[in-house]
């Protein structure tokens, strides 16, 4: 459960006692100030009693304060069966405040009402989509309740509302290691952890890492580093910056077992840039490299009329007329030229 932060700053309006008679109207004050003082001690067994004695002496009003500050306290002594009936009441009054909507999906989690729960945290998101802690919760709760692939989303979009979201990486490595055995995966966002890890943390999370890679940790760092490279680079074409795009995949070059995604997105970022020499360089290793298509061949002979060369550019749009998602357009482009 997320650490619950609560700001003690009190403010009464005016009519906040207008339920009490004016003979209550003393002996309710004291109990709450009583409370509130426990309360912000971290005293919250004791605090409960004199929460209790003051909404007793409330009439057909609700105290958000009191009524979450009782609820805080039942949960925090292990008690939500009594604490649920106040929680329940502020859910149902203001239901839409963050704070509120998670403290009773946490309620009834202990409660074992776990898909409850599940539907609050969905509600909580469609009503605040940035709040990284309620994504990470959810999944972890969509686990426990066998839907690992909806929870592997809650943590992925997690991860992009937060600079540092340790919590999604380590949940993220944690299920492919544990539920599938996949020790690339697992090892990816460990390794995504390390990265943004505090110092102290560091040393135990490369210890995991050695763990997880064996022998095979110049591989696994490989292929950390290969999609991370295609990460950014993809981040950066979203924002229009082709430059830095292209020089992002340029620093890659040299990695092993580079792939076609890789290849394809370079050169289609080369083509953005008119650097159609580099382009026919990329589309040339990618069939090297046994990635063939269609597509691949009709982008290879757009490049080489783009320089010129109209002989390798008829070569290639035969090549692609072998395909038959390009069969049209490469026969349509051979005779325009």
């Amino acid at each position: 459960m997320r650490k619950i932060v609560v700001a003690f700053c009190l403010v009464f309006t005016m009519n906040i006692f207008a339920g009490f008679s004016l003979s209550d109207l003393g002996s309710a004050k004291k109990y709450f100030k009583k409370a509130e003082q426990l309360f912000n001690a971290g005293n919250y067994q004791q605090a409960i009693p004199n929460y209790l004695k003051y909404l007793s002496k409330k009439k057909n009003q609700k105290d958000e304060k009191a009524l979450y500050h009782i609820s805080i306290c039942y949960m925090e002594t292990g008690n939500p069966q009594s604490g649920f009936s106040f929680i329940k009441q502020l859910y149902q009054l203001k239901g839409t405040e963050l704070k509120y909507a998670v403290l009773y999906a946490e309620y009834l989690v202990q409660l074992n009402k776990l898909q409850d729960a599940i539907n609050v945290y969905k509600g909580v998101i469609a009503i605040y989509p940035d709040d990284y802690l309620s994504y990470v919760r959810l999944g972890e709760l969509l686990v426990n309740n066998g839907q690992l692939k909806e929870a592997r989303k809650m943590w992925n979009k997690a991860i992009t509302l937060k600079d540092r979201p340790t919590e999604a990486y380590a949940l993220l490595s944690e299920s492919y290691l544990n539920v599938e055995k996949n020790k690339l995966l697992a090892y990816y966002y460990a390794r995504k952890l390390y990265e943004i890890a505090p110092d102290e943390k560091k040393p135990g999370i490369k210890s995991m890492l050695n763990s997880i890679a064996g022998d095979f940790k110049d591989d696994f760092e490989n292929y950390y580093l290969l999609r991370t490279c295609k990460e950014k680079a993809k981040l950066e074409v979203q924002k229009g910056d082709y430059l830095s795009a292209f020089s992002t995949l340029s620093r890659c070059e040299d990695l092993e077992n580079i792939d076609e995604e890789y290849l394809l997105m370079f050169a289609d970022i080369a083509k953005k840039l008119k650097k159609w020499d580099k382009a026919l360089e990329l589309y040339k290793k990618c069939l090297a490299l046994g990635f063939e298509s269609g597509q691949t061949y009709l982008e290879l002979a757009k490049c080489y009329l783009k320089t010129g060369n109209l002989a390798l550019a008829k070569v290639n749009l035969k090549m692609a007329m072998n395909y038959k998602d390009t069969k049209e357009e490469a026969l349509k482009l051979l005779n325009s030229i």
